[in-house]
């Protein structure tokens, strides 16, 4: 909390002092520094409401592969090793932590016996 206080006290600190000096190259790289941070926050919040929509398993599945590509992996084995680790996240956290994360939407849509195995392990 005080960290989060003190941020907006030398952002607007800074914000007031801007308009007495022109804007320079550091000005731009601080500013392409929050937007990365604001960006991430979006795609974390965009995860967040996907989740109860298309499940656990599917928004990890595709959620993982996403940031890393977005982050600059752009081969295929750190692409297929995020796949692998969200899916060990996904098994670890519904299997062995019984964590107890409400299931998509679209399981819905399966039989009834895949339904009940999707909610309880994915």
């Amino acid at each position: 909390m005080v960290g989060i206080l003190l941020m907006t006290i030398c952002t607007g600190l800074h914000l007031w002092k801007l308009p007495r000096r022109r804007i320079n190259i550091a000005d731009w790289r601080e500013a392409k520094k929050w937007f990365a941070v604001i960006e991430f926050g979006i795609w974390f919040f965009v995860y967040v409401v996907t989740v109860p929509i298309i499940g656990y398993l599917f928004a990890t599945l595709i959620f993982m592969p996403s940031l890393s590509y977005r982050m600059g992996y752009r081969t295929r084995t750190p692409l297929l090793w995020s796949v692998a680790f969200g899916f060990g996240t996904v098994v670890l956290f519904k299997s062995f932590l019984s964590v107890k994360i409400p299931g998509g939407l679209i399981y819905e849509y399966l039989p009834s016996a895949l339904r009940s195995f999707f909610i309880l392990n994915f």
